[in-house]
């Protein structure tokens, strides 16, 4: 009954967006925690190679675009699609329009204005490639085609901030963006657990589902205890992060996801004090996994 009620709190709070990925966003004491799976899925068939995370070391920013964010061409007859996939120029990258942007900018703290300037852009970017390419935004007609999801974390507030925007394809056939938001998270509110992407189904068969076998004690305990984030330090909250995703991808052997949810998780830790303002957490290293309901 503890487990029903601790995961009830921890659902994956999310606004309405595209599937195509998990990425689980934990704001903690010691900085912002993002995670996601390395699952893709091309031609119908699944890699495990994504890096999802994009960092923007100086920037103490991390972004993460869920849904269709790059554009291939057609690959040529009998390729290893996999090797194909790593060596092949996209004809798009919704990930560098990004990063340039905020490069560029040089947005260490994101507001509403910078946030529309962005997604402005972001449409103009696309709009510009699907008028050189008009077959591109034909399967999307009409539906949503990704979400941007960017986290930041001051050090010297202790404050994480994350913003996301929709994009979507018209009838027409061309982009337009809506959905801005942004919200802040200081050290005495409450933990939320951000999650974007397959977060229905995460919701559905893990937190409230027969995935909580995979979630182990430790997981449970740390939802009762944690309840503001000065209570929640860095090597939890990418534990807990990592344990949803985890749990996700090994439901998605038993129950398909809508698309897929596997691979290695990529644990990303947005801190402002290390080197380049980030580190990347490596289970046993940084943080323990066990491993349950195997």
């Amino acid at each position: 009954m503890l487990k029903t009620l601790l995961c009830a709190v921890m659902l994956l709070q999310m606004q309405e967006q595209p599937t195509g990925t998990l990425v689980v966003i934990v704001p903690t004491k010691d900085g912002l925690i993002a995670a996601a799976d390395s699952r893709s899925t091309f031609s119908g068939k699944y890699f495990d190679i994504a890096k999802k995370l994009n960092i923007l070391s100086g920037l103490n920013t991390i972004f993460s675009i869920t849904g269709r964010s790059d554009f291939f061409p057609s690959p040529p007859p009998g390729v290893d699609l996999e090797e194909w996939l790593t060596k092949t120029p996209k004809l798009y990258s919704g990930n560098l329009v990004v990063e340039q942007y905020l490069r560029e900018h040089k947005l260490k703290s994101l507001n509403d204005a910078h946030l529309k300037k962005l997604a402005e852009h972001y449409v103009a970017s696309l709009n510009d490639f699907f008028s050189n390419r008009p077959d591109a935004p034909y399967p999307y007609q009409g539906k949503e085609l990704c979400l941007v999801i960017i986290g930041q974390y001051n050090p010297k507030s202790r404050q994480s901030l994350l913003a996301t925007f929709l994009v979507s394809v018209t009838t027409q056939g061309t982009a337009e963006y809506y959905g801005l938001l942004i919200q802040t998270y200081k050290r005495n509110d409450e933990v939320k657990y951000r999650g974007f992407g397959e977060t229905n189904y995460c919701n559905k068969q893990v937190l409230e589902g027969p995935g909580k076998k995979f979630l182990d004690k430790e997981f449970f305990d740390i939802l009762q205890r944690a309840k503001r984030i000065s209570q929640l330090g860095y090597s939890e909250g990418a534990f807990l992060a990592s344990s949803i995703i985890t749990a996700a991808s090994k439901m998605a052997e038993i129950v398909p996801p809508p698309s897929g949810i596997g691979g290695n998780v990529q644990v990303i830790l947005i801190d402002g004090k290390s080197k380049q303002g980030y580190r990347e957490l490596k289970e046993g290293r940084d943080f323990r996994l066990t491993r349950v309901g195997n």
